[in-house]
């Protein structure tokens, strides 16, 4: 494989080609290219994309020669057939991010059926449903939960009580640019970026491809 990227530099450098793309499948964990380790051994940079079989959404990180990109969740636009960073984080931080919304949800439940209830209460009826919390979930779920406007708290003396809201709809999510997909509520609550907004630059040119 050596001799043959040798090879592979040497006819960029004839034709006047500055950047070469190379593309490999990962090994069985995705996570590493597949074959001799010369593949890894020979780019400037490594991006490898993963897709998570529980879902079927797609991650992209980088590293390399001036290139530190963590691992986030790809958008596909199929409208301006755009790629964007989400902003949501990695596999991880996206699964704790769809477990809180699913606690949200939750909460706002609780809240129709028992309006007034602090966050202890919240925890003991989120148990009473069979739910697994570890510290701050219950916390967390609130705050997911208010910022989609489901729920609104109400200071009275050292507690804090939850109130369903009276619509009970989201508001409306942060404005993005054509082809970008706005993240709501703040990632940042489970550890993905604040901000909302990414853009990768990688751009699909016709279906399936990327320029």
């Amino acid at each position: 494989m050596t001799p043959w990227l040798v090879r592979l530099d040497e006819l960029a450098e004839q034709a006047g080609v500055r950047e070469v793309i190379l593309t490999a499948h990962a090994g069985w964990d995705q996570e590493r290219t597949r074959g001799s380790t010369a593949l890894e051994d020979w780019p400037d940079s490594i991006v490898t994309m993963t897709r998570d079989p529980d879902t079927d959404e797609r991650f992209v990180r980088a590293m390399g020669r001036d290139v530190d990109l963590h691992e986030d969740r790809l958008d596909y636009d199929p409208q301006t057939r755009r790629l964007t960073l989400s902003g949501t984080g990695n596999r991880k931080q996206v699964r704790a991010a769809e477990r809180g919304d699913r606690l949200a949800a939750a909460v706002r439940e609780i809240l129709t059926a028992d309006p007034g209830v602090n966050v202890t209460g919240i925890e003991k009826a989120l148990k009473d449903r069979g739910e697994s919390l570890q510290k701050g979930d219950t916390s967390k779920a609130c705050r997911v939960a208010a910022e989609h406007g489901w729920i609104q708290r109400q200071q009275k003396g050292r507690s804090v009580l939850h109130f369903p809201s009276p619509n009970g709809q989201a508001p409306t999510p942060p404005d993005a640019p054509p082809g970008q997909v706005p993240t709501y509520p703040d990632p940042s609550i489970y550890g993905g970026s604040s901000g909302g907004v990414g853009q990768l630059a990688l751009t699909p040119a016709t279906s399936g491809e990327i320029a």
